[in-house]
């Protein structure tokens, strides 16, 4: 069976880089010819945050394609994934798992991709306090009266149960 093989690489351009966009053009155009000719039937995965970076400039000096055509991130499509190949059948634009005001992007080969909805939970814990004026004093004096670790064992539990209430 034949595996097909990958040089995925990933890029963020800031909102105002501190270097200047044309050499960071030029040096994604280097590397992808590079690739190219040392690895003719790989294919390239440019993915990431593009910010402000021109969608048509990368794709005439790399030759590569934009598969993301929704918005990730307010109206805008920030993030994108650059291809040599447009075998990706399947592109779609979710809500992140992590916290972040960016949508993530997710591509497959396959026309069947099963989505799992997350769910969010909140879970109640209850919170202890110490229920005696001076329980400071009180593990202290329990610590420090201990010769041996069977011995403080015992009172850090004991001083455990008399501030948890149980």
């Amino acid at each position: 069976m034949y595996q097909r093989q990958f040089v995925i690489g990933a890029l963020y351009h800031p909102p105002k880089p501190s270097y200047k966009t044309a050499e960071l053009m030029d040096y994604v155009e280097t590397c992808v010819d590079t690739i190219t000719k040392v690895f003719p039937e790989v294919m390239i995965v440019l993915a990431g945050d593009f910010n402000a970076l021109d969608d048509i400039t990368l794709t005439s000096h790399t030759g590569l394609n934009n598969i993301v055509t929704c918005p990730t991130r307010g109206d805008n499509i920030l993030d994108r994934v650059y291809v040599n190949d447009l075998s990706y059948a399947t592109v779609r634009i979710v809500t992140s798992t992590v916290k972040s005001d960016h949508k993530a992007v997710v591509a497959s080969t396959s026309q069947h991709v099963r989505l799992f909805n997350k769910a969010r939970l909140k879970r109640r814990f209850r919170k202890y306090t110490l229920s005696t004026p001076n329980s400071s004093s009180m593990l202290r004096l329990c610590t420090s009266s201990s010769p041996t670790m069977q011995m403080y064992s015992r009172s850090l539990i004991t001083f455990i149960h008399l501030c948890t209430n149980f």
